[in-house]
């Protein structure tokens, strides 16, 4: 809440008392332009598009799914079973084993080369300041 303006209040002695209005204001001399249109933002396509792409995503991933299924029957029972083992041992160990380590690898990865130069090649001011906190 910003005071939006000063108003006069009579006081119980008859003057006047100049006090801040605290209503809200949505629009204060802070607030942006992507602020100001989050109520008002209309997207490049109508509303039903939305509905419509979650529809075909969900039908394509059942599809696939189904003539996955399909396809695994002609390699019989035994073979199918060794497959389905296979597919869903090597996801979870993806899951999670692999990503994180290369979540990990990256993060170190990052950190190495993004560090600040004085932290690789100090400069004079920083050995000295580095010896005068230490006590040498």
């Amino acid at each position: 809440m910003t005071p939006k303006e000063v108003t006069q209040t009579p006081t119980p002695a008859g003057e006047t008392s100049a006090r801040p209005d605290m209503t809200v204001d949505r629009h204060s001399e802070f607030s942006t332009a992507i602020e100001s249109d989050i109520d008002t933002y209309v997207g490049p396509l109508p509303w039903w598009v939305d509905i419509i792409a979650w529809i075909f995503a969900i039908v394509a991933s059942v599809a696939c799914g189904f003539f996955i299924i399909l396809y695994t029957f002609t390699f019989g029972y035994e073979d199918s079973k060794a497959w389905c083992v296979s597919v869903l041992t090597s996801f979870f160990i993806g899951l999670l084993l692999e990503q994180p380590v290369k979540i990990l690898l990256v993060a170190f990865a990052l950190a190495f080369i993004c560090r600040k130069a004085t932290d690789i090649y100090p400069s004079e001011l920083d050995i000295v300041a580095d010896h005068s906190t230490r006590g040498m």
